[in-house]
Formats: structure tokens, sequence, C-alpha cells
């Protein structure tokens, strides 16, 4: 438990810092001048910081297959979760960077996309399994349950967390090139994010239980 909060913290903190703390600095307005394309701009933005986390997570993994007995690190699966986590909350700390104007803010509100993807995804899953299993199948077992609330990793899910991850960068970038500030706007990207992990973790446990 110790080992993913710690990297999730560091990619969260990562992210966060990408573009909330180029408005705390004013940066952000004279790059608007400079005669290179915003998407070109944000392609570096991005990369930067995902290059950063991955970075410190393949030092750390060679640090602990240096020092860790034979057979004692992690497993090639566990190390799969973990990237995958890497990348997922990375981008979350974008996006959350693209909605503030200061690095401390995007830090907590990407501690509360965090929390927020921690605890509503399994409750997102097990509403939706609930209202299947009322519908069409009231002869299946409960621990189907666990096929919304803790997908494995296998192919498909990777597919649906990548959508997730673009989907994230989409909307960062076009808070990052945007004046507009509102309550409105975040609100209808909230439910384009929720209504895209609703539909995913329908899929996904669809595709497991079927």
């Amino acid at each position: 438990m110790g080992a993913p909060l710690y990297f999730s913290l560091v990619a969260v903190l990562i992210g966060s810092l990408a573009s909330a703390q180029e408005r705390q600095f004013g940066t952000a307005e004279w790059q608007a001048l400079v005669p290179v394309a915003s998407s070109r701009q944000w392609f570096v933005k991005i990369g930067v910081a995902f290059f950063l986390a991955l970075a410190f997570f393949a030092t750390a993994i060679v640090f602990a297959r240096l020092t860790l007995p034979p057979g004692d690190g992690p497993s090639a699966r566990a190390l799969l979760l973990l990237g995958v986590g890497l990348v997922l909350w990375t981008s979350a700390g974008l996006y959350a960077s693209s909605l503030s104007t200061s690095g401390v803010r995007a830090l907590a509100l990407s501690l509360v996309l965090l929390l927020a993807m921690t605890f509503v995804v399994p409750l997102i899953g097990r509403v939706e399994w609930w209202v299947i299993d009322l519908i069409a199948a009231p002869d299946w077992p409960v621990y189907a349950a666990m096929a919304f609330a803790h997908p494995s990793v296998n192919a498909l899910t990777q597919a649906l967390i990548a959508g997730l991850v673009i989907l994230l960068l989409r909307l960062a970038f076009t808070n990052h090139r945007s004046a507009e500030t509102g309550a409105a706007r975040v609100w209808r990207q909230s439910a384009l994010l929720v209504g895209y992990i609703a539909v995913a973790l329908m899929i996904n446990g669809l595709v497991r239980l079927g």
C-alpha cells in the first residue's frame, strides 16, 4: 500500500506543477506570443511531465532491484499496475494544474481527484452491478460486483484507461489555452469524466462477466 500511494503522490505532484506555476509566475501570458503553436507547447509540457514521472519510477525500480534480495522485489504485474497508475495520476495532476492558478491549489485539487477516483469509481461500479443484477440477471453471484469495482489490468482495461488519460489531457489542453473561468466549464467537464468512467466500468464489467 505504501509504494503505490507514494508513487501516486509523486506523479500527482509532477503533473500539478505543469500549468499552475506558469500562471502564478505570470509567464503563461507571454507564452501565447511565442511563434510556436500552443499544441506543440502543450505536447512539450506533458512530455516533460511524463518523462519526469516515469524516470523517477524507473530509478526507484532499479534501486529496488539492486538492493533487495532476488525474488523479494515487485512482480511484473505489480510493476504494470504501478506504471499504469503513474500515467493516470500524472494526467490527473496535469488536468488539475490546468484549472488552478498556483501549484499549491493544483496539488490540493489533484489530491481531491485522487480520493474521488479511489472511492467514487468502486461506488459507480457497484451501483452499475446492482442495476444490471436487478434488471437482467438476478442469479449472478455477489462477487460479480468486483468485475466493476476492481478491474484487472488486461488489454481492454488498459485501452479504457488510455482513453481516460487522453480525455484528461484533452480537457487540460482546452483549459490551458482558454481564458474562460467559471464553475460551468468545470461542471461540464466533471460530468463528461464521470460519464466516461461509468461507461468504461460498464464495458469492462460486462466483458469480464460475459
